[in-house]
């Protein structure tokens, strides 16, 4: 099958995030868009930037408000074109950086991404724009370029605090040290940004309105395994522990044991579907994070009718399913709006897909230390 070129792919992702984007804004949906920009106009002007004077609560740092600046001041649909095309084309060059140059892998991985991605975005988050600082990490460390590696961590945990994880690509380098060293380094330089408007003891009491609300907002109920777990009466605790050490757990073995590029992004594909299924606050819109690790998964593997067939079904669980408290739809339509109830079905294709590739990451570890033993004998 013939691929569009990446200048076609490129073009169809700015356009797809400027249309979602005005659509948002158009049904007077946007509500994200305008916590930002109102949150960049309270900082410039000395405000509580999390008093929820708002439409909604400001739940991001004082850094994303200050650099959210530049659309806060222009009109409400120019920003909401921009920064709908800013969050998809971050997401694009995202997956065609962590192809590292495979032009196939990264249009494959582009190509199965945007259906998911189209289906699970509401237009005006955050998501996409930290998704593609992933993966600019990912490929920066990858390419020995720790200080890039380092401001796209920062640049990711400075929106979300989740992106941090993207430190861990630092890991099976030889030079992991200076990398981490960088990240530090830069979410500090990061973090005091925004004292070139407010004083120190205002940006202060910015970062203590903003710990006080993520802790009272700790207990919000996402749409992820935690979530079910919860719903079943187990530990949501515990099950985050869990996930962050599996999150962990490849980048760790990729010290002792030697890796390749190709192991390390399926890595990489299984934290950004992780990330969302171990988030107990993820939402409908934070999945196309998994829609960005769907499509590297599928790039990175050989054209089988399962993996067509799982690779729909993700796709397909993306969509608009399962999202309301009471049913409002009749008729051959109704299952569009089935009970909520019924949303632990949308992470199955997820969860096979992050299992197949810890399989596929175990067999790569397996044959490595074999081979490793059959040199030494």
């Amino acid at each position: 099958m013939r691929l569009p070129s990446r200048h076609v792919l490129a073009a169809v992702y700015l356009a797809c995030g400027a249309l979602a984007g005005a659509i948002s804004y158009g049904f007077g949906q946007s509500r994200n868009l305008e916590v930002f920009r109102h949150a960049a106009r309270a900082l410039l002007a000395g405000r509580d930037l999390y008093d929820g004077s708002s439409v909604d609560w400001f739940k991001y740092s004082p850094t994303f408000a200050l650099l959210f600046a530049p659309l806060a001041w222009l009109p409400g649909w120019v920003a909401a074109v921009l920064w709908g095309a800013l969050n998809f084309g971050a997401a694009f060059v995202g997956l065609e950086a962590a192809a590292l140059g495979d032009d196939r892998r990264a249009r494959v991985a582009a190509l199965a991404a945007l259906p998911g991605i189209l289906l699970a975005t509401d237009g005006d988050q955050a998501n996409l724009l930290v998704g593609g600082a992933i993966l600019v990490a990912f490929a920066s460390f990858e390419r020995g370029r720790s200080s890039l590696g380092a401001v796209a961590v920062a640049v990711g945990a400075l929106v979300k605090l989740f992106p941090i994880a993207a430190a861990l690509f630092a890991l099976p380098h030889a030079e992991r040290e200076r990398g981490l060293f960088r990240v530090i380094v830069v979410l500090a330089v990061g973090g005091v940004l925004p004292l070139a408007v407010l004083a120190p003891g205002a940006l202060g009491a910015e970062y203590a309105s903003w710990f006080a609300l993520l802790r009272a907002d700790h207990r919000t109920r996402g749409w992820s395994v935690v979530t079910v777990v919860r719903d079943l009466g187990g530990s949501a605790s515990a099950v985050q522990i869990v996930c962050c050490a599996l999150l962990a757990l490849p980048f760790v073995v990729a010290i002792v044991v030697p890796t390749d590029a190709s192991y390390r992004r399926r890595a990489a594909a299984a934290l950004l579907v992780l990330v969302v299924l171990a988030n107990h606050r993820s939402e409908y819109a934070s999945f196309v994070l998994c829609a960005m690790g769907v499509g590297l998964w599928f790039a990175d593997g050989r054209l089988t009718a399962p993996r067509v067939a799982l690779l729909v079904l993700a796709t397909v669980a993306h969509g608009p399913l399962f999202v309301r408290d009471d049913p409002v739809l009749t008729g051959p339509l109704s299952f569009l709006a089935a009970h909520r109830l019924f949303h632990p079905l949308r992470l199955v294709p997820f969860v096979l897909v992050w299992l197949g590739l810890q399989v596929s990451l175990l067999r790569h570890v397996r044959a490595r230390v074999e081979r490793g033993r059959t040199v030494s004998a």
